[in-house]
């Protein structure tokens, strides 16, 4: 259900002049406005609204209550169905695979969804993700196939789906979709492939350490790091116990205020090999 209008009527049928204190919704999904603030007695105002699905699926509404300055109050009850356009997975889980391999394609299936807008065809957007689309009826057999990775890392895109009637492209609904899909090296492991460093106060340094694992237990040396724009941090490997890590140390982040994620860069080396590794850096900073 798309966003929907809604309108009705409030009428003074006392003899004296009121004023229309307030107006109270039941839930988020509505927003409402009177016409008129003061309703002389007779008068009357039209209340308008919109009424929208958000992320709620099946039956829903919200109930409307206008307050005045006498002390009493009027009442009413908007309300709709919310139903899917496209029935499918939000989220695409493409797999796991190795570096300078050729990631395996997935597919997923979509089927039409009970939306009171006629639509007979669809088509996705994308970026680096190869695609192939198969109708079969009123389903569609989507398959995707990440690119070829030289590091490793968790990597992520955001694609739509656009749902639209033959001939009208400019009247399409457009459901956004996430894919994720990770690379990992056969020679190092790092674990976990993100640093959270939380709020970084003005002067601070903190530190983060990954583990650093190789298939057959040899050292291994950290040749470059590679930091984001604006992140003022070093990073070195250590030993503890016998263990790896990489020991990230930063005093300012390349992120701001909001909850945001950058990407390091290391090239690690074990037995003659060198990979690249994909950090994501997670957190922000605070003056």
């Amino acid at each position: 259900m798309k966003q929907r209008t809604f309108r009705f009527e409030v009428k003074n049928v006392s003899k004296r002049t009121v004023d229309i204190t307030s107006v109270e919704k039941s839930c988020g999904c509505t927003e409402v406005k009177a016409g008129k603030a003061t309703l002389k007695s007779g008068e009357s105002t039209t209340l308008t609204g919109t009424l929208a699905a958000q992320d709620r699926i099946g039956e829903f509404g919200s109930t409307i209550q206008v307050n005045l300055s006498d002390g009493s109050y009027a009442q009413a009850h908007v309300g709709g169905k919310a139903v899917n356009v496209l029935q499918g997975p939000t989220h695409l889980d493409l797999g796991e695979t190795f570096v300078d391999e050729t990631p395996a394609s997935k597919t997923f299936t979509f089927l039409k969804g009970e939306d009171e807008e006629p639509w007979d065809d669809l088509r996705l957007r994308s970026g680096g993700l190869k695609t192939n689309i198969i109708r079969r009826g009123n389903a569609w057999l989507i398959t995707l196939t990440p690119p070829r990775a030289e590091e490793t890392g968790v990597f992520r895109e955001d694609i739509s789906i656009e749902c639209w009637k033959s001939g009208a492209w400019e009247s399409a609904t457009t459901i956004p979709l996430t894919a994720t899909w990770k690379i990992h090296s056969r020679n190092v492991q790092i674990t976990p492939m993100a640093a959270y460093f939380g709020v970084m106060k003005r002067e601070e340094e903190k530190s983060v350490r990954l583990k650093v694992k190789t298939s057959a237990g040899n050292a291994v040396r950290l040749v470059k790091a590679e930091f984001p724009v604006g992140m003022i941090a070093s990073a070195n490997l250590v030993e503890d116990q016998n263990q790896f890590y990489l020991e990230i140390r930063a005093k300012s982040l390349p992120l701001g205020d909001g909850q945001q994620s950058e990407f390091l860069r290391v090239l690690l080396s074990t037995s003659g090999n060198n990979d690249w590794h994909r950090i994501r850096i997670l957190g922000n900073n605070r003056s």
